[in-house]
């Protein structure tokens, strides 16, 4: 692990990301105090990849009337009421 100062740092910047890149950590000093430590970023391991909104333990379902026209009476009877109440009529 180097240590190095803010302005070598800066004028060294596409240096150090190359050794970054090779497994080095550098740590950046301002003074006496570190500020800054550069290091390489490790990939996280692949996923495989998933459809989404579905669930490989549990089985895809809909139901048998999902494209059957709804009664939307009951809603709307029920919407009309609270406006009712609201308007108090």
């Amino acid at each position: 692990m180097e240590k190095m100062t803010t302005h070598k740092a800066k004028t060294n910047f596409s240096k150090l990301l190359k050794r970054a890149e090779a497994g080095e950590e550098i740590v950046i000093y301002s003074g006496n105090r570190a500020v800054a430590k550069l290091v390489p970023i490790t990939e996280p391991p692949k996923r495989k990849q998933r459809i989404l909104g579905l669930r490989a333990d549990k089985p895809h379902w809909i139901s048998p009337d999902f494209d059957e026209p709804m009664d939307l009476e009951p809603f709307w009877d029920e919407k009309e009421k609270r406006i009712n109440e609201r308007l108090g009529i």
